[in-house]
């Protein structure tokens, strides 16, 4: 990234210190560039990319699972992340993450059977289930299944 192009990312982060979008745009704009922030932003800087680390989701996690748009099961049901990947809006242009999610009950045969409102291809139950921008997770625990998935 040009130099100016990161005086300009941190410009705007420093005019605007609540909006998040952009400190993270200068964040990014700094890892990507092998940088260190100024001293007097260094420490605003560890604090936001410690709780990026914290808040996101990532493959192997264990999360629970609600479903909004075009459900697979009924009501809330557990899974294990299998892969995440960022998209673009048609319409808007605007970034958004979409999970791949097995669900868990499918890991430990459970006895009770799922209740699945669309039934998935045996490849799916594989892979995981594609989950709409719309569908809520919520983190349970970290990386439990970090075995190798198909992507």
């Amino acid at each position: 990234m040009p130099d100016h192009d990161l005086r300009t990312l941190e410009r705007m982060a420093r005019a605007t210190p609540n909006d998040l979008v952009a400190w993270m745009r200068y964040v990014r704009a700094l890892e990507l560039a092998g940088r260190d922030p100024p001293p007097d932003l260094a420490e605003h800087e560890r604090r936001l990319v410690a709780q990026a680390r914290e808040s996101t989701i990532r493959v192997g996690d264990e999360v629970w699972v609600e479903e909004n748009d075009g459900a697979w099961l009924v009501g809330r049901w557990r899974g294990i992340v299998t892969a995440c990947r960022i998209e673009e809006d048609d319409g808007t242009g605007r970034q958004y993450v979409r999970f791949r999610v097995r669900p868990k009950d499918l890991v430990d045969d459970d006895t009770n059977p799922l209740p699945w409102r669309v039934r998935p291809l045996p490849e799916q139950r594989v892979r995981g289930l594609e989950l709409s921008r719309h569908d809520r997770l919520e983190l349970i625990a970290r990386g439990v299944d970090r075995g190798p998935f198909p992507k």
